[in-house]
């Protein structure tokens, strides 16, 4: 195919020299949101897993740092409201942690990650209130002030805050594809 005006060198050739590049149509993977969304989860994971949240005075474990599966045993035997939303948080971290750890390997799949990108928001919104709602009630809950969550060596309110804030970005990153 020849076009108008075009001199012998230019048969068979696009009539825009940048439009010869090849074409990626339709969805990819994204491995940007897969990393982001993999360490997200992970951490989440490990907020039920590592040693990080002190215990004081007002219970029986006084002194300790449990991890938050021994945590959540604690919070069973106290029956408050707020002890039963703490245990609901440490779950909602925990369990979103292992949702995104799949929704990241759903993003290196060829699909639309759209909805993908709304679920991980879900949950890292969950996450978010989970965080603030702990270190808010950390004296009536743990017993301890809110200081002692904040202490250097001390990783369980750390990456349960960390799952929330990059499964977000991870969120922010799949809805934008």
């Amino acid at each position: 195919m020849t076009f108008a005006g075009a001199g012998p060198d230019t048969f068979n050739r696009w009539p825009v020299a940048s439009d010869q590049g090849p074409r990626h149509l339709g969805p990819r993977p994204d491995p940007v949101a897969f990393l982001l969304l993999v360490i997200a989860g992970a951490c989440g994971l490990a907020t039920y897993l590592v040693s990080g949240f002190p215990v004081g005075q007002s219970f029986v474990a006084e002194g300790t740092v449990v991890t938050g599966q021994d945590l959540m045993a604690i919070l069973v035997t106290h029956g408050t409201p707020t002890d039963t939303v703490t245990r609901i948080g440490l779950l909602v971290t925990t369990v979103g942690g292992g949702a995104l750890v799949l929704l990241a390997i759903a993003t290196l799949l060829p699909i639309t990650h759209k909805p993908l990108g709304g679920v991980a928001l879900m949950i890292g919104l969950g996450g978010v209130a989970s965080a603030v709602w702990l270190l808010a009630q950390a004296s009536a809950v743990l017993g301890s002030p809110a200081s002692a969550l904040l202490s250097g060596n001390r990783l369980g309110w750390y990456l349960m805050a960390a799952s929330a804030l990059i499964g977000l970005v991870g969120a922010f990153k799949a809805l934008g594809d």
